[in-house]
């Protein structure tokens, strides 16, 4: 009998077998992880930027916002594009000159951090008062007085336990949680 130092075709094919087998199986739980994780470091990124600027707003005793831009390295004005997603910038907000309830050019003092678009299939709505932009005072209150501004995130999965909501009180504390219930991405 002679010493085989290789493989046989069955031994290939059975190996070959076992390792599809196994990435069938992986590769669905993988995909689950990187959204997970993107969802993960999109929010957080979102909640560390404003609490930043709440922060920045007591202790510069200036109003601090955040906005939404189609242009976060441009960061000169807020608005363009459809949401949050695109990426948002924060900035010393020195008031609405012209009372139009936009953050235009001449009303950024200063740009303090600028984050640029969210991965692809990925939306970040505000609905209420944190639809185009959210402002703290001095105080660290929210100039959205009296109701709550909500912001939404959704991935390729949909509304429902995947998502989540950043909800800005009026005293300018964020929170997050899973929405329940009926809702929307849009």
């Amino acid at each position: 009998m002679q010493k085989s130092d290789g493989f046989s075709l069955i031994e290939l094919v059975i190996a070959v077998t076992v390792l599809a087998t196994l990435m069938t199986l992986a590769i669905p739980a993988y995909r689950s992880f990187v959204l997970n994780n993107q969802r993960a470091a999109a929010v957080t990124d979102l909640m560390t930027s404003l609490q930043y600027a709440r922060s920045e707003a007591i202790s510069r005793g200036q109003m601090v916002g955040l906005c939404h831009t189609s242009t976060p390295m441009a960061a000169n004005a807020c608005g363009g594009g459809t949401g949050w997603e695109n990426g948002w910038i924060v900035f010393i907000y020195s008031g609405d000159a012209n009372n139009n309830d936009l953050v235009e050019a001449g009303e950024i003092a200063t740009v303090l951090r600028v984050r640029e678009a969210l991965p692809q299939g990925v939306t970040l709505r505000g609905s209420a008062n944190a639809v185009a932009r959210v402002v703290f005072q001095p105080s660290g209150t929210t100039l959205q007085e009296p109701s709550d501004g909500v912001l939404t995130y959704c991935d390729v999965r949909g509304f429902g336990s995947q998502a989540r909501r950043i909800l800005i009180n009026p005293l300018g504390r964020a929170q997050l949680e899973t929405p329940s219930g009926a809702g929307s991405c849009t």
